[in-house]
């Protein structure tokens, strides 16, 4: 089993992690970790702004991003330091189970 980190603000398809995951065939054997959430979604004052890089982000966790590798067995985390509050939406955290 193979741990892939990836920050949340960069595409995964265009990781060099990723990129030897692809190569390897280690797709089945692999669960992808998106670091720094909490400071991808920090950068806009924005609370609509925020909620839409929250959306960004939950489409990478379930992979139906363009951008992402697919990892059909294990799938994707995201992980954060702390919550991310915009409006009415808070997020703990994000995973796929």
């Amino acid at each position: 089993m193979y741990l892939v980190t990836v920050p949340a603000n960069s595409p995964t398809n265009q990781s060099l992690a990723m990129d030897i995951v692809q190569r390897s065939k280690l797709h089945s054997r692999t669960i992808g970790v998106l670091t720094k959430s909490d400071q991808y979604t920090s950068f806009p004052e924005d609370d609509l702004e925020k909620t839409e890089i929250v959306h960004e982000l939950c489409e990478k966790v379930f992979q139906r991003s363009s951008d992402v590798v697919l990892l059909p067995t294990y799938g994707y985390v995201a992980t954060m330091n702390k919550p991310i509050r915009a409006g009415n939406l808070y997020v703990e955290y994000f995973e796929l189970l």
